[in-house]
């Protein structure tokens, strides 16, 4: 589960990551700046499929599929190829997805409601709140 937030748009922003197999989870925030909700997405999405490729690698787990979760309906639908990425900044960061996850088993994006995003999504508030640079 990933969540990018920007308070005003742009404005101070944060991710926040949740990432779970098996019986684990892994929890992750980080500060960005300022940015805006969409970059703040796509840097959480680049954000937790590297600490996937980390994982599976440091652990030696065997994974077949990784299913990441996004409240962002345009950031999904860019990476299923439903919408063009129009905006300059954000072409950049759907390439630098889209090249990590050719580094990962195979990869599907899928949409949920907000709700169902509470944790990553109270990560990058909180990261925002104390300013977490990692």
């Amino acid at each position: 589960h990933t969540d990018g937030a920007a308070r005003g748009n742009p404005g101070d922003a944060g991710i926040g990551v949740v990432i779970k197999w098996n019986n684990a989870v892994r929890r992750y925030k980080k500060y960005l700046g300022v940015a805006t909700n969409n970059r703040a997405e796509y840097e959480a999405l680049l954000f937790a499929l590297i600490k996937a490729r980390g994982l599976i690698a440091s652990k030696r787990l065997e994974i077949k599929k990784i299913i990441c979760y996004s409240d962002s309906e345009l950031m999904v639908r860019q990476l299923n190829r439903i919408y063009k990425v129009k905006n300059a900044e954000l072409e950049k960061l759907f390439i630098a997805v889209w090249n990590v996850s050719q580094k990962l088993p195979k990869v599907e994006y899928r949409h949920i409601v907000r709700e169902e995003n509470k944790d990553a999504d109270k990560l990058a508030n909180e990261a925002i709140d104390a300013r977490v640079r990692v």
